[in-house]
């Protein structure tokens, strides 16, 4: 028998542990339009799988890194 975990945080869906390609179609299916699976998140989770709408990953990824953002603030120059 395989033996997964699902856990939702912050509008995005992982998956640990061994997922049969059927289940993972199965757990797909009824998701919002525009929803993405991004397996950078996964790796940064620790999980296998990890899918959510694009604005919920950049949230989540930023989670990861410890709040930091990609974008950085210009500074001013100074003349």
């Amino acid at each position: 028998m395989t033996e997964y975990t699902i856990k939702e945080e912050n509008g995005c869906t992982f998956v640990f542990g061994a997922l049969p390609i059927s289940a993972l179609d199965r757990l797909t299916r009824g998701n919002p339009k525009g929803t993405v699976l991004d397996p950078n998140l996964a790796r940064m989770a620790g999980a296998n799988f990890a899918w959510g709408k694009p604005a919920d990953i950049r949230r989540a990824k930023d989670q990861y890194r410890g709040g930091r953002h990609r974008s950085r603030k210009k500074r001013a120059k100074v003349v």
